[in-house]
């Protein structure tokens, strides 16, 4: 009840997640160098706060994960506390400063055997005001206390850059403010190029900062471990066609870890050899993230008949959605017919099909249930080509106000 109390909401565990896709062995070079040597040791000579930057799609979440579970495994049984959150401009929950440090002091709570006489009677004061929530000062107040129960501290923070702008310094002085006090506290952050100079300005000489950029091993390693995985179910590969893989995508394609993974999700999705070769020499003359999510909607619309139409409605919504959609959600709405008087149960398609309609830019969060587009660049791209889909604020009021006129609501 208390933990609520400070933060009312139950985050995804987008960790699980994107460990679950994360291939092993890429990314370790981070370890290696002397910025995250310097900022993991034990030690006040140190700076406190290590923060990884780069552009779109070059990793920065994955790298994340990798150091967060690197970290748990380094000093998880010596009373050292490793403790992570990742932004999300899709989450509605973390909007303020207040907010994500109460979902921090959540999670660190929850790693304690128990709570915090102060906090306890914070508590216990607050129903006797009508349920008075923590300001930020004293969220921070009662998160200094917590750290102080472990002998070190480690919190990871990825996608700083999701996190409202508008929000952004008042973050950035609560974690400034948690160094000041808690010097045995590490602050790993992730972000867009765009936001180093703002980052580097709050914490000046408390920081180092690593460049993300994938390497020509992250990306042999990564596309070995595709194929083999695609060898397990599919025979449409030769020697020769894996030599070109091998060849091609590395030194043509590695600048941006996502446009690797896309460009090999497509040519494997072809079922012969000839065209998985024809597919990879296509994907070659997109280079950029740009011309690949437009060569891959040109397949959605080459589709027969409902089946584009439908994939097309379902980036439609996703890309249009004030929040993430539930499957169910997805699939009632596309499945009204406008204009109708009552809503059809026959006619509501299954998430797995349009899953499959979307080749593969949708993602289905098995622990949610929710559905979202792969990436925040693609979210991008639809919105910056609105006329890649037809009467879109029409069409999504048209099917609002026919379910909201059926006989069974």
């Amino acid at each position: 009840e208390i933990l609520k109390w400070i933060f009312q909401f139950e985050l995804p565990n987008r960790h699980k997640r994107v460990c679950t896709d994360r291939v092993g062995g890429v990314g370790n070079w981070i370890f290696e160098t002397l910025e995250f040597v310097n900022w993991e040791a034990n030690g006040s000579t140190y700076p406190n706060i290590l923060f990884c930057y780069g552009n779109p799609g070059v990793g920065k979440t994955f790298t994340s994960s990798l150091v967060i579970d690197t970290l748990i495994s380094r000093h998880g049984n010596d009373n050292v506390g490793v403790f992570y959150l990742y932004c999300d401009y899709l989450t509605p929950e973390i909007k303020t400063a207040t907010d994500l440090m109460g979902a921090l002091l959540k999670g660190v709570l929850g790693g304690l055997p128990g709570l915090h006489e102060e906090i306890i009677q914070e508590f216990d004061k607050s129903k006797k005001h009508m349920g008075r929530t923590l300001g930020l000062e004293e969220i921070e107040k009662m998160l200094k206390a917590a750290l102080a129960s472990f002998r070190r501290n480690f919190i990871c923070i990825d996608a700083l850059d999701e996190f409202p702008v508008e929000n952004r310094p008042a973050l950035l002085r609560s974690l400034e403010n948690i160094i000041q006090d808690s010097p045995g506290t590490r602050i790993f952050l992730t972000g867009r190029r765009n936001i180093r100079d703002e980052v580097v300005r709050f914490f000046a000489g408390a920081l180092q900062i690593i460049s993300i950029e994938p390497t020509k091993q992250d990306i042999s390693i990564y596309i070995t471990q595709r194929l083999a995985q695609d060898k397990i179910t599919h025979t449409a590969i030769d020697d020769k066609l894996e030599e070109e893989i091998m060849s091609i995508i590395p030194q043509t394609i590695s600048e941006i870890f996502l446009l690797v993974a896309l460009t090999i999700d497509q040519v494997l999705l072809e079922e012969t050899i000839s065209k998985r070769r024809n597919r990879l020499r296509e994907m070659r003359k997109g280079r950029s993230l740009e011309g690949v999510y437009k060569g891959m909607l040109e397949r959605v619309r080459d589709k027969s008949g409902s089946t584009s139409k439908l994939g097309l409605e379902v980036l439609m919504w996703l890309s249009h959605s004030e929040r993430p959609l539930h499957a169910d959600e997805l699939c009632y709405a596309l499945g009204i017919v406008i204009e109708s008087a009552d809503h059809d149960r026959d006619n509501v398609p299954q998430i797995e099909a349009l899953s499959k309609y979307c080749q593969g830019l949708v993602v289905v969060e098995k622990q949610t249930s929710t559905v979202r587009l792969m990436h925040l660049t693609l979210q991008k791209y639809l919105r910056d080509h609105p006329s890649l889909f037809e009467r879109t604020h029409s069409l999504i009021a048209e099917t609002c106000l026919t379910h909201l006129n059926f006989q069974c609501v």
